[in-house]
């Protein structure tokens, strides 16, 4: 997921940096709809976890939960 972000960002930095014409040479939607789904995928194993663990992890998997999000 990080790998796939870094290519995003390098794509579009190069594009609105270094090209005169703005394309962009990587499919961005496909590559943000894989991003997406693993997001969700994370967000689910978490949520799995916590309801199975119960309270003792709510507030670390409720940070980890945060920053799949943020990242």
């Amino acid at each position: 997921m990080m790998e796939t972000n870094g290519k995003m960002y390098a794509a579009s930095v190069e594009s609105l940096r270094q090209s005169d014409t703005a394309e962009i040479k990587i499919d961005i939607y496909a590559l943000d709809k894989e991003i997406n789904k693993a997001e969700r995928d994370v967000r689910k194993k978490v949520m799995k976890h916590l309801i199975l663990s119960g309270d003792a992890q709510l507030t670390s998997g409720l940070a980890l939960v945060s920053v799949v999000i943020d990242i």
